[in-house]
């Protein structure tokens, strides 16, 4: 029997959390294979690199995050670790050389990847998985050496009957108003709210029965509103109705939004994945998006509204993002034709959504991507097996 050694962030309520124990429950839905997990905290190592730990360091913090997990304290090392995280934190498990094969599981949002990203998991693996065909584009542009396998995160299906039976209202929307919504983070550039803001309060009005809503993170600036309602003053218009909710919301809770919501909006300036974008359409809502990086390899005019866009340098501060690098911008005016069309045009709207959910629960269930798992995991055995002979 192979065992598998899933490391993840799991039991906090980000993205990535949220990724890897979808990820999780694939890999166990495999039969004649041992999985064990175990819970990395990423956040412990935020403002600290792991290469500028201490082996004592390295050794203390290994010892915190494995008492997660009884199984990685007792068992014998497994014959596959996969590590879902950030790379920069690759040494604190995948640096001995313990006869471990070491796959990471990572994702990146620009055309090309950070190169110490590079250069840890090409010392730290010997392989890669991503979501997308735009990560792996990019990670072997950037010079990753090691086999690039493409493993999209798993969707739930909300079948038929649970959409038209459920009824949900959120406090301070109208049961009649039609809901633009999006799901995000952190309050941050890349996923270009304020162009959403933007073209929302130019294109409607109050007298309109439309509503926007977003969610954020609870960690979001307190100075978003009046950021917010700077953008509505330049639009010169925009009286229409919205909401910002930075609440800790559990995965029913979210569930509930794209219950409610009638098309998802995402005018992100890159994406190596969406799951947001992906569970929307599961719920069979309409999506706009910026037709640019993972969610252009999956969602087309057949199937959904991309929207045109220009390339930018990336500008967003953060430590691995730099103006090398460039993103999308999306058009604003062709967002606001999108919305119109949606707002105008629900059946055909609908139809597309139809299409998408269609497209997505065929290759996406969660029994899609055990099977994609479970075909590359017997090719690495068989390797290892031909290797030891």
């Amino acid at each position: 029997m192979v065992s598998i050694e899933y490391v993840g962030p799991f039991g906090d309520n980000s993205g990535l959390a949220y990724a890897a124990n979808q990820n999780l429950i694939a890999l166990r839905m495999i039969k004649g294979i041992q999985v064990s997990s175990v819970a990395h905290n990423y956040s412990l190592n935020e403002n600290k690199d792991a290469l500028a730990l201490s082996d004592s360091d390295k050794e203390t913090i290994v010892e915190i995050l494995s008492t997660i997990s009884p199984e990685r304290r007792t068992s014998r090392p497994p014959a596959i670790r996969i590590f879902h995280g950030i790379p920069r934190d690759l040494p604190l498990y995948n640096s001995t050389k313990d006869g471990v094969y070491k796959i990471c599981y990572a994702v990146w949002e620009t055309e090309t990847w950070p190169e110490e990203y590079v250069r840890l998991m090409n010392t730290h693996c010997h392989e890669a998985w991503v979501p997308s065909g735009f990560c792996a584009n990019g990670l072997r542009k950037s010079g990753f050496r090691g086999h690039i396998e493409e493993i999209p995160h798993p969707i739930k299906n909300i079948d038929s009957q649970t959409i038209e039976k459920i009824n949900i209202r959120i406090h301070g929307i109208s049961d009649n108003s039609f809901v633009f919504y999006n799901i995000m983070g952190a309050w941050q550039q890349r996923k270009g709210i304020d162009s959403l803001f933007t073209a929302y309060f130019s294109e409607f009005s109050k007298k309109e029965d439309v509503f926007l809503f977003v969610k954020s993170s609870p960690s979001s600036d307190g100075k978003i509103q009046s950021y917010i309602e700077s953008l509505r003053r330049a639009a010169n218009c925009g009286e229409a109705d919205y909401l910002i909710s930075s609440d800790d919301m559990s995965d029913e809770q979210v569930a509930l939004i794209h219950a409610r919501g009638n098309c998802y909006v995402s005018p992100h300036a890159a994406e190596g994945f969406g799951i947001p974008l992906f569970d929307a359409t599961s719920w069979q809502n309409p999506l706009i998006f910026t037709d640019f990086s993972a969610p252009a390899d999956f969602f087309n005019l057949d199937n959904s509204f991309p929207v045109d866009y220009f390339k930018v340098p990336v500008m967003q501060e953060y430590k691995y993002f730099d103006a090398r690098q460039s993103w999308a911008k999306i058009d604003t005016f062709s967002l606001r034709q999108a919305m119109r069309y949606v707002y105008e045009n629900r059946a055909d709207a609908k139809q597309k959504a139809i299409n998408a959910k269609e497209k997505v629960i065929s290759e996406l269930e969660h029994e899609k991507i055990s099977e994609k798992m479970l075909e590359r995991i017997k090719k690495i055995t068989q390797n290892k097996e031909r290797n030891s002979q």
